[in-house]
């Protein structure tokens, strides 16, 4: 997932957050909002999976921006795994 905010400094660092769906499943990089299948989770093929991820600007208190987006679902078709993961 991405967010940009237009925004410079602080106030213009974006952060991600899972919100629901994630059961352990998944793990989200603060910084990137790269999702990753958590270490030892072994995926179902043809299981969808589905979570609601919230992205928020640096900007202080009653200023920051918040979105939430749930449209990140995705149907298993195969299942690998990636270098390091066990």
């Amino acid at each position: 997932l991405t967010a940009v905010d237009i925004d410079e400094g602080v106030n213009g660092l974006v952060t991600y957050e899972i919100l629901a769906g994630a059961l352990g499943d998944f793990v989200i990089s603060r910084r990137t909002g790269r999702i990753t299948v958590a270490m030892g989770v072994a995926l179902v093929v043809g299981r969808s999976y589905t979570l609601t991820v919230k992205a928020s600007d640096g900007a202080p208190g009653i200023q920051r921006r918040r979105y939430a987006a749930d449209s990140a679902s995705q149907v298993v078709q195969q299942a690998t795994l990636e270098s390091g993961c066990k």
